[in-house]
């Protein structure tokens, strides 16, 4: 049975009109990761499209695949001028796998992984009319306008495959190949064309009347594909070429290749060079300039060192001239490296015949005193808490010989010491 989407009834002296809906554009990802947009892939290219709502579970879908396969082999296979889709409103791609592999269906689907559900709703929610549920073929002549919906008859039968080719005929389609070798045209986008230290590229193939597609990537991952948007990624600084094949249904071929189309800059390196309370940014030669730099602990400085540093820990981002940005942590312990001197509250001992400090104070204790352990560089090698007036801090024996710095901060106050293991 038969049914024109949407009849529109309009009484004015008791003319009556009927026109035909127009289709709604979608752009879905099928089971194979290859996407396809309605209107821009099919339509404006001169396509008849027909609609295979399904779901894998129905019974009356899998009676009607085994027709639709030889159905669509008869009007081309893809290689015509008519597309078949299945769309699916609640299978995942590994159960619509599974059912294309059990009634060999060629042709595109897409479930709920690929947007096949939001492409097949305006046809079974009302949107456009009445819906006669699943399985329902969908006929879309290349103008746009929904030619019919072929549903609600009961079982599938070769009946209902001669009502969709009589369908497909009244849109003017042959089956024959569309010719296109005059306008074969192979072109692309890209979401980023620049990036910092490496890049994941998802290419739009924007060629016209190309059928088939063939890319080249040196330097990326994959480094060739033959999806239509495929997804590329380079893990490294450098210039990268890119080259798309287009190839059309008469077997025409035109190419696109755009050298240096990517550039993946490194980003900036550079090394933080403390000296007691100032810490000075230097930068490495192949740094693009001009350079700008951000201090966390000083929103307002932007020079490329900072002074009257406490003892703690800081973070400076540098950002390059190309945008890139590198962020680097490092710790001040020499600026009060001496400073137990005059507080006679306070004192740091070293037993020099063994790996143990012992602290003691003379301070309220809080639930943040707590005592650290740096190495020269002013990496951070030992933290505990600091939980006694006097207490013995025993250092790990794998530690190696040099000078290591203690930093206790007892009641909000800092103090270090400078020892040395020998």
């Amino acid at each position: 049975m038969k049914h024109i989407l949407l009849s529109l009834i309009l009484c004015l002296g008791c003319l009556t009109s009927t026109y035909a809906q127009q289709a709604p554009d979608f752009t879905i990802t099928d089971t194979h990761g290859d996407t396809h947009t309605l209107y821009a892939d099919y339509l404006n290219q001169g396509y008849t499209v027909v609609l295979d709502l399904f779901f894998v579970n129905c019974g009356y879908c899998n009676a009607l695949a085994s027709y639709l396969e030889p159905t669509y082999q008869q009007w081309g296979g893809g290689n015509g001028d008519v597309q078949f889709f299945s769309l699916s409103p609640s299978d995942a791609n590994a159960a619509i796998i599974n059912f294309e592999d059990q009634h060999g269906l060629t042709f595109p689907a897409a479930g709920i992984d690929g947007d096949g559900d939001l492409a097949q709703m305006p046809y079974t929610n009302g949107e456009l009319g009445e819906s006669y549920g699943y399985p329902t073929l969908v006929v879309i002549a290349p103008d746009g306008s929904i030619q019919a919906a072929i549903g609600g008859g009961g079982v599938p039968n070769q009946s209902t495959i001669d009502e969709l080719n009589e369908e497909i005929t009244n849109t003017g389609a042959t089956g024959e190949p569309i010719n296109s070798s005059s306008a074969i045209a192979a072109s692309f986008t890209s979401d980023i064309i620049t990036a910092c230290g490496s890049a994941t590229v998802t290419f739009n193939n924007t060629s016209d009347n190309g059928n088939a597609f063939t890319w080249s990537f040196p330097g990326g991952t994959p480094a060739t594909s033959t999806n239509i948007n495929p997804t590329v990624v380079y893990d490294s600084a450098g210039t990268y070429d890119v080259t798309l094949v287009a190839t059309n249904i008469n077997g025409d071929d035109d190419m696109e290749e755009i050298a240096d189309y990517l550039v993946v800059y490194d980003n900036p390196t550079f090394t933080v060079d403390v000296s007691g309370s100032t810490a000075e940014i230097v930068l490495d030669a192949n740094v693009a300039t001009p350079v700008a730099f951000e201090w966390a602990h000083d929103s307002s400085l932007t020079t490329a060192s900072a002074d009257n540093l406490v003892n703690g820990t800081y973070e400076v981002m540098v950002t390059d001239a190309n945008g890139c940005v590198s962020i680097e942590v490092f710790s001040v312990l020499a600026a009060s490296i001496d400073n137990l001197n005059n507080v006679p509250e306070m004192s740091i001992l070293q037993n020099i015949n063994s790996r143990q400090v012992t602290i003691q104070h003379l301070f309220p204790l809080t639930s943040n005193d707590v005592v650290s352990i740096y190495d020269y560089s002013g990496r951070l090698v030992q933290t505990m808490p600091l939980t006694a007036s006097t207490q013995t801090v025993d250092l790990k024996a794998d530690y190696a010989m040099g000078i290591y710095i203690v930093h206790v901060v007892v009641n909000n106050i800092r103090y270090s010491k400078k020892i040395m293991l020998k």
